[in-house]
């Protein structure tokens, strides 16, 4: 296990509340370069996004500290910012 608030990061544009990409977040090199990803969490809902499995664990473990907080830009904005961020971080 690695920590990946520690790691290098790379700069990556995210929604605000208003749906434009202005928001700068840190997202962990390692975990955009690694192969493989072991990400366990249990299936549940929130009232900001629609589900939360492995692609938010993934996407929202990734974003470096302390900017975890602004990718919480209301319902549509989060959800747009997951789907984007996943298509860096998922693996192929």
């Amino acid at each position: 296990m690695i920590g990946l608030s520690e790691d290098e990061a790379e700069y990556y544009l995210i929604y605000n509340s208003s749906l434009e990409k202005r928001i700068r977040v840190p997202v962990s090199k390692a975990a955009l370069e690694f192969d493989f990803r072991i990400s366990v969490c249990r299936p549940k809902t929130r009232d900001t996004v629609i589900v939360t499995l492995s692609i938010k664990n993934m996407v929202m473990g990734a974003v470096q500290s302390p900017y975890k907080t602004p990718v919480h830009q209301g319902y549509a904005a989060i959800n747009l910012s997951i789907a984007d961020l996943a298509e860096h971080l998922m693996p192929t």
